[in-house]
């Protein structure tokens, strides 16, 4: 089987080890979504990033896309998967996505 890993070469080219900080996994739990958790996690994770002026990187699910950018994220490039190599019948498109560190 073909291994998916799309969004793994856009992290290879764009992310900067030494410098940048990359969020792997952001989820909450159902019982506690649409009360800002994913906000205020986000919020600290950016604070971390400004303090040390670094590009803040991620890869999204649709789902999650205009949480990332209310909080100032931005789509850098997208990655679809046809998920009918894997029995499926549809396209889903993860967003690669980075927050600029602000302040001076």
């Amino acid at each position: 089987m073909e291994k998916v890993g799309g969004t793994r070469r856009f992290a290879e080219r764009d992310v900067d080890a030494e410098r940048d900080m990359d969020l792997s996994f952001c989820f909450v739990h159902p019982q506690y979504q649409r009360q800002g958790v994913a906000s205020s996690l986000l919020k600290l994770g950016s604070q971390e990033a400004d303090a040390r002026k670094a590009r803040f990187w991620c890869t999204s699910t649709p789902q999650a896309v205009s949480t990332y950018e209310k909080n100032g994220w931005r789509v850098v490039e997208t990655h679809e998967v046809d998920l009918g190599k894997y029995g499926g019948n549809s396209i889903y498109t993860r967003a690669w996505m980075v927050r600029e560190p602000r302040g001076d």
